[in-house]
């Protein structure tokens, strides 16, 4: 998505600019499922292999943060 890193012959490594309504997109999705994985029950953490204290530490994230 936007981890790659492109180097210009001129200068140090720049990240791209993302476009507005995708950024905006990504956004929304990060934001909904971590609503969605505050409201799962241990069996269901279980089932994607996380624990109750990764539940909460990445439920606690800001959407803009990967």
């Amino acid at each position: 998505m936007l981890n790659f890193v492109r180097s210009t012959p001129t200068g140090p490594p720049h990240r791209p600019t993302p476009r507005l309504p995708g950024l905006i997109a990504l956004w929304y999705w990060r934001w909904r499922s971590r609503r969605q994985l505050a409201c799962m029950d241990d069996r269901m953490l279980r089932d994607i292999g996380l624990g109750p204290r990764g539940r909460v530490h990445e439920a606690r994230k800001p959407f803009w943060r990967p």
